[in-house]
């Protein structure tokens, strides 16, 4: 089936290298991030079947027992790594099944073990597509694992009302400044248009249009660009904070600036800043929020509003519509509650609990009725008797 001789993963004579190869193939849709993970999960998994093989003595020096695949290799063994023969030989049910099992003894999450093992099977097929090796017992064989269940944890959601609920809060709590200013922007666009952190940290001024109020993001996840548009609430904050940029960059000096977010000293908003700025606001304002969780709040409002999911997941930049339903699984489940209410069962007690507060209504509106008509009889009657009672005082 394989000509081991024939085939390497990297042929040293021919300086072929098909995990690069991979990588390039990768990167035609994927961002610089996603490939980097691609790598090293390739990478781990080759030297955990280099263990196995090897009873754990080549990383380890002889010893066994909870070493991870990480540890240091030689030139020898990353050659070993990358002989197609040692991946066909040892690759079946039993070690991905090994495989899976180690990482759940580290405590690996699911979510972490399912694309580790994905990683691997869309390497495979790359090799396959390459006719580097046949894939169909490969990928009969990932089929076949008992893969760990995936934990569908509480996502935290920032929705628009509660983002300007926080807002007013940082207003009331701390001084009028530029860091508050560029902050309070973030968290709006953030949560009127669903762009991610990295798209936040990385737009470009220029690619600003105030007159149509949209925004072309092209450092995207997947470097695929696209367009946003933002509300005019966010433009008069926008033009505001245009307005400080430009004071700031004067201040230090800087001619040429074209991230629209800036730090203090006029240089580029890191992305890992936006995170740390998060936590900060946070803890003082006693919110739980991160860049994240207004994407989410994003999408829920939309999906609340009525818009549909697939158009939800272009404005959030998904080139797949699982994407946004599996993902955001608040999205999903709005949407489930309001295509139940379409239910015949839904429907049939919705008629049914209008008919009895109709009913009840009527019952209200007749014992009110009743109750107004004897109070006016009453009145009447007391009317009645005092005319009775003074004709009998004159006749006497």
């Amino acid at each position: 089936m394989l000509n081991a001789e024939k085939y390497n993963l990297y042929d040293y004579s021919k300086d072929v290298n098909f995990i690069l190869q991979f990588a390039d193939y990768l990167s035609i849709d994927k961002s610089q991030s996603t490939v980097k993970t691609y790598k090293n999960n390739i990478i781990y998994f080759f030297k955990f079947i280099i263990k196995q093989d090897n009873d754990y003595s080549i990383a380890t020096g002889g010893t066994t027992g909870g070493q991870s695949p990480q540890s240091s290799f030689s030139e020898k063994d990353y050659h070993y790594i990358c002989n197609t023969e040692v991946l066909y030989k040892n690759i079946n049910k039993e070690l991905l099944e090994k495989y899976i099992s180690y990482q759940t003894e580290i405590k690996l999450s699911s979510d972490i073990i399912n694309c580790r093992i994905n990683v691997v099977k869309s390497y495979l097929k790359f090799l396959h597509k390459k006719k580097i090796i046949e894939a169909k017992i490969l990928i009969d064989t990932f089929d076949d694992i008992k893969r760990p269940k995936p934990i569908i944890k509480e996502q935290l959601v920032v929705k628009a009302n509660q983002t300007l609920d926080i807002i007013k809060k940082i207003e009331r709590t701390s001084k009028e400044s530029f860091t508050n200013q560029r902050n309070i922007l973030m968290m709006l666009l953030m949560s009127n248009t669903g762009i991610r952190r990295k798209e936040t940290a990385g737009i470009d001024i220029r690619n600003i249009n105030l007159e149509n109020k949209t925004i072309t993001i092209y450092k995207t996840k997947g470097s695929k660009p696209r367009i946003v548009v933002f509300s005019d609430m966010i433009k008069d904050v926008l033009i505001d904070y245009i307005a400080e940029r430009d004071e700031i960059l004067k201040k230090n000096k800087i001619k040429e600036q074209n991230n629209l977010f800036i730090k203090n000293n006029g240089q580029d908003l890191a992305i890992e800043t936006m995170t740390m700025i998060m936590r900060i606001i946070s803890k003082r304002n006693k919110v739980k929020i991160t860049c994240h969780s207004f994407r989410r709040g994003f999408a829920t409002d939309m999906a609340e509003s009525g818009t549909e999911t697939y158009l939800i997941s272009k404005m959030m930049g998904h080139s797949n519509i699982n994407t946004t339903t599996s993902r955001y699984i608040y999205v999903l489940m709005n949407m489930i509650k309001n295509a139940m209410s379409n239910h015949p069962f839904n429907k049939a007690n919705t008629e049914k609990i209008n008919r009895d507060n109709e009913i009840k209504n009527i019952k209200n509106d007749f014992q009110e009725n009743i109750t107004n008509t004897l109070n006016t009889i009453v009145i009447k009657m007391n009317e009645l008797n005092n005319r009775i009672d003074k004709l009998s005082i004159k006749n006497r």
